[in-house]
């Protein structure tokens, strides 16, 4: 958390580091025999086209909840609280979220966008609409009910 406070860019490269090489490992457990494919989740964002990788246990790892590396799981959870408080401090949604998808392919990364947009609903209406109409399914309903909001 402190290193995303001091060092933005380096911070990132650390958190993307950490959970591109958990999901790069979780891929190819998945590939060849396995009876569990790695799809990807592909995202049309207003800055391109993304694809992320996982399933809903992975989704997960942003609240600690799914089966997880504990360091991606705490990665996560400081680029939250980093990101909550860019948003305090008045950053743009649209770009704070493309500053951290950008580069991280993991589908829990959509995980801390989410949390986001339920936290402020009213500035996110524009940034929501990636997550809402993706048909990977209700991504709002699994992290509304992985924290208990009312969004």
């Amino acid at each position: 958390f402190l290193l995303l406070g001091s060092n933005e860019e380096e911070g990132l490269r650390l958190i993307n580091g950490l959970c591109n090489s958990a999901i790069q490992v979780w891929r190819s457990m998945r590939s060849g025999g396995s009876s569990e494919k790695a799809m990807p989740v592909r995202m049309t964002f207003p800055w391109g086209e993304k694809e992320f990788w996982g399933h809903e246990r992975e989704y997960l790892w942003f609240r600690s909840l799914g089966v997880g590396p504990y360091s991606v799981c705490s990665a996560f959870m400081a680029l939250e609280m980093w990101m909550e408080l860019e948003v305090e401090k008045g950053r743009d949604l649209s770009e704070l979220f493309e500053t951290v998808l950008k580069d991280n392919d993991c589908v829990a990364a959509l995980g801390t966008c989410v949390s986001l947009i339920l936290a402020n609903s009213q500035a996110a209406l524009d940034v929501a609409i990636p997550f809402a109409t993706n048909p990977y399914g209700s991504i709002f309903k699994r992290s509304n009910t992985s924290h208990g909001s009312d969004g």
